[in-house]
C-alpha cells in the first residue's frame, strides 16, 4: 500500500503510472491533485479506497484494470471532467458516491460483475443521461442516481432490493431526476 502522504501537495503532478506491485490505492492518495490528467493502474490494484482520486478536476479518462473488485466511497467524486469510464470486469460493488459530481460523465454500461450500487454513487452527474445497468445486479442503493439527467431506467429482473440501507426513512434512487419520463422494473 502507499501512504498518500508521499504525495500530497504535488499540485503540478499531470501523470501517475501506478506499477504491478501495488494491489491497494489507499485512502487520500490522490484527493485533489488538480493537474492529474493521466493514471495507468497496474494489474494487480485489487481496490480503490475512498477519496482516492477525489477532486481530481482534469482527470477525463480512467481505466479500471480487470484485476479491481471493488472500489469505496468518493473513489472519483468531484472528477468534474471525468467523460470515460473503461470498467474492470470483476468490479462487484460502485461504493458510495464513488462518481459523485461528476458534472462531465455522459453515459455508463456497468459490467456484468457488478452486484450493488451504494448510495449516491453518481448523484450530481449533471449530464449523465444513459446509464445500463447490467443483468447480475441485486441491489440499488437509495439516491444512486439523484440528480442526474437520465430519461430512462430499466432496472433489471436481477434487482432484488432497491433499499434505504438500513434507515428508518425511504429515499428514492431516482430522486431530483428531472428528466426521467421512463421506467422499467
Amino acid at each position: 500500500s502507499f501512504n498518500y502522504s508521499i504525495v500530497e501537495g504535488c499540485q503540478k503532478l499531470k501523470r501517475v503510472v501506478i506499477g504491478s506491485g501495488l494491489t491497494t490505492i489507499t485512502t487520500y492518495l490522490f484527493q485533489d491533485l488538480q493537474a492529474l490528467e493521466e493514471v495507468v493502474i497496474g494489474e494487480n490494484v485489487k481496490t480503490i479506497e475512498s477519496y482516492a482520486f477525489d477532486g481530481c478536476t482534469s482527470l477525463t479518462s480512467i481505466t479500471i484494470p480487470n484485476s479491481v473488485t471493488a472500489f469505496d466511497e468518493y473513489a472519483f467524486g468531484g472528477c468534474v471532467n471525468l467523460k470515460n469510464i473503461t470498467w474492470s470486469s470483476s468490479l462487484t460493488a460502485i461504493g458510495a458516491n464513488a462518481f459523485k459530481g461528476c458534472t462531465s460523465l455522459t453515459s455508463v454500461k456497468l459490467p456484468d460483475s457488478v452486484k450493488t450500487i451504494y448510495q449516491y454513487a453518481f448523484s450530481g452527474c449533471s449530464l449523465l443521461d444513459t446509464i445500463v445497468l447490467n443483468e447480475g445486479l441485486t441491489k440499488i442503493c437509495y439516491n444512486a442516481f439523484e440528480g442526474t439527467a437520465i430519461t430512462e431506467l430499466v432496472i433489471p429482473d436481477s434487482v432484488t432490493s432497491i433499499t434505504n440501507s438500513g434507515n428508518s426513512f425511504n429515499y428514492s434512487i431516482v430522486e431530483g431526476c428531472q428528466k426521467l419520463k421512463r421506467v422499467v422494473i
